[in-house]
């Protein structure tokens, strides 16, 4: 797929939403006891693992396996190291 196309961006927009959901419906369940899934006994503490997991984890897991499938992209698809810094010179006056 191609950058910009209508399905490129379609899968993002689905898939930005859909960690948004699932995100949402985890913190209002937490917080108010919307459903009852995530009970919580003690009001004043609290806490759900499954909200620390899809809040701040799960986008640092997708950053990491971007780049992972980038370098694999970028060395044995293209064969180029030089995208990765091999041979990158700082000029000197920028030092």
């Amino acid at each position: 797929m191609d950058d910009g196309t209508p399905l490129s961006v379609g899968l993002t927009v689905t898939s930005a939403l859909a960690v948004l959901v699932a995100v949402a419906y985890v913190a209002i369940d937490t917080g108010v006891n919307y459903s009852g899934k995530f009970k919580t006994t003690n009001t004043a503490e609290l806490k759900n693992y499954a909200l620390y997991v899809l809040y701040p984890l799960f986008p640092l897991l997708l950053v990491v396996a971007y780049f992972i499938l980038e370098s694999v992209l970028v060395l044995n698809v293209l064969k180029e190291t030089r995208p990765l810094g091999e041979n990158l010179r700082i000029h000197p006056s920028v030092v």
